[in-house]
This record gives structure tokens, sequence and C-alpha cells, in this order.
């Protein structure tokens, strides 16, 4: 037996329709799937992530910023502890696993013909990313940058599972993207490191 009473609003959309079929999104351009072994901090990190990006849309020449959409790894953000790499080692910190949705997020961004803004490679491999597709952010240093310079608008779509994240671009097909992979180089030993 209870009430409220409720005071109406009209609320402009930040996109209407008529803007929407304009940009004229009509097919899955690019998309890519990464797997991550399962951890509970994982889960929730990439979680957090894939829903602050799932529904970006871009204008033609848009950048999409990781850290700009996710915002900074905090509790009130809903980021909790896990293993980050600043320097090359594995420490604890808020938003550890980011790095897996931002691998995903600029395999399918490549794939779709974006164009680089800022995007770097981990301190060092690691082997379940596509070696030269990997990506990392930290939250006022690293950032993955990419700009749609396509005449055509893109939509963004991210969903998560407990071992993997998968990440969409959807547009209207402009360029043909191909990779070619040579052999390794350059290789290395590994050092012993005293910490």
């Amino acid at each position: 037996d209870r009430a409220a009473t409720l005071q109406l609003e009209r609320v402009e959309p930040d996109l209407t329709t008529a803007e929407a079929k304009e940009l004229r999104v009509t097919e899955v351009v690019s998309t890519f799937t990464q797997e991550f072994p399962d951890a509970a901090y994982r889960v929730t990190n990439i979680g957090v992530a894939s829903e602050k990006i799932n529904g970006t849309v871009l204008r033609p020449g848009e950048t999409f910023s990781l850290n700009g959409i996710v915002g900074e790894r905090t509790p009130e953000n809903g980021f909790v502890v896990g293993y980050v790499i600043p320097g090359g080692r594995l420490v604890e910190d808020y938003g550890g696993a980011v790095s897996t949705i931002t691998t995903a997020m600029w395999h399918t961004a490549f794939f779709a013909g974006m164009t680089r803004i800022e995007q770097r490679a981990h301190s060092y491999w690691i082997d379940r990313y596509v070696a030269g597709l990997e990506a990392t952010v930290s939250w006022g240093t690293l950032d993955l940058k990419f700009r749609n310079d396509t005449p055509y608008g893109v939509y963004i779509t991210s969903s998560v599972t407990d071992s993997s994240v998968t990440t969409t671009i959807w547009s209207t097909e402009y360029w043909d993207i191909e990779a070619e992979f040579g052999p390794r180089e350059n290789y290395r030993s590994p050092s012993t490191v005293y910490d």
C-alpha cells in the first residue's frame, strides 16, 4: 500500500533515430574473441570494462579512447585488485586484466580499418595474445586510441564469459584488411632478475 509521485521529464537522446540511420551501420565489419585464464578478478575487471565499452558509437572522424570510456581503475568505478605489469613486473593493483579487453578491442579495430592513434604492447609478450596485435593500457600513462576515418558510423559491442571477451565493430565495410605475420626473429634468452 505505497504510492509514489513521479515527475516526468522529456530528455533529448544523444543520438536520434534519424542520426543513427545517417551513420549507415549495416553489418559486422570486424569481431574478435580473446580467451583468458579463469580468475575472479579477471572476470570482474574485464566485465566492468566490457559493460562500459558496449554500445559505444563513433561518428566519422571521432576517436575511441579506452581510458576515456572505461575510466580510472578504482573500486568506486567497479574494479578490483588483480595483477598488472608496470616496468616488466607483476604487481597487484586495481584493474588487473583490463589489457585483455584492450587487446581484443585493438585486434577488432585493426581489422575494421580504424586509424591507430595510440597503442602499445606489454613490456613482455604474453603467449595467449597474437603477437603484433596485442595492446595494454595504464591510467594516466598508456591508452588505446583509434580514429574512425571512414565515412560511416561505428557501433561497438562487447560481451564477456568466464573465459573470454568478444568485441565487435558494426559499420559498413570500407576497408579490406589483411595481416601477414612473418617469422619470429631476434630470439634472446631471458636474463635473471633479482628483486
